[in-house]
């Protein structure tokens, strides 16, 4: 399995290079194996939801960072890190996050391959559902920018490209897949897509803001403890 996923991940890397997306799916397509596919999922999952916990304290701790070196100047009382949200956070992502994400996209997944199916689709489901595998460790990969995100002055470039990226994969490079894996025109695979994407975000919305209440996860974190 371990070679198998070592594939998976070579194609994930290779979907940040648009000339090479219709190649790296039409090579993976004969590799497709469900199994394979729910592991790089659960991998993926797992990657995004520690890349987001450590996000979320390099951001915490440049913005104390940053606090504090101007309370010197104002000579006004520092602040000292709380680390209740930031567990808080981490356990959102971890227990909750990364399990609800798996086992939610293989539902979506096997929904929109019922409306494949239904408009001429040729795939699989083992086919699909590993296209969508590769496709989910591409944003495993994407996720890591999210560290460079709370840096002081390039901060802002990485929030661009992983908003600019994000689109990237969701509307072409997922678009592709599709396309190529069912052997449809691409605009049917992106108009599918489209529909799918305001009910998918809606439910995840819901799902984690519910969650992150019952676990009193801050909106947004508050620096707390004058040293």
């Amino acid at each position: 399995m371990y070679r198998e996923l070592g594939k998976v991940w070579s194609s994930a890397k290779l979907l940040f290079d648009y000339k090479k997306i219709s190649k790296t799916f039409e090579d993976a397509l004969p590799d497709a194996d469900f199994r394979i596919g729910l592991a790089a999922f659960i991998i993926a999952g797992f990657i995004g939801a520690v890349v987001a916990s450590i996000g979320k304290l390099e951001e915490v701790h440049f913005g104390i960072y940053t606090y504090n070196t101007f309370s010197e100047v104002a000579e006004i009382g520092t602040v000292a890190l709380d680390t209740e949200p930031i567990l808080k956070f981490a356990m959102l992502q971890i227990l909750i996050a990364f399990p609800f994400g798996v086992i939610f996209q293989l539902g979506y997944e096997r929904a929109i391959y019922q409306i494949f199916k239904i408009i001429g689709g040729k795939a699989t489901f083992a086919q699909h559902y590993y296209v969508s595998a590769i496709m989910a460790m591409s944003f495993a990969i994407l996720s890591f920018l999210g560290l460079v995100a709370p840096l002081p002055c390039i901060g802002i470039t990485a929030v661009v490209a992983i908003i600019i990226l994000s689109a990237y994969f969701i509307l072409y490079v997922n678009a592709k897949a599709y396309e190529i894996a069912h052997k449809i025109p691409f605009i049917h695979a992106l108009v599918v897509i489209l529909i799918f994407l305001i009910p998918r975000l809606l439910i995840v919305g819901f799902v984690m803001t519910a969650a992150g209440n019952a676990l009193g996860v801050p909106g947004y974190y508050e620096i707390s403890g004058v040293a």
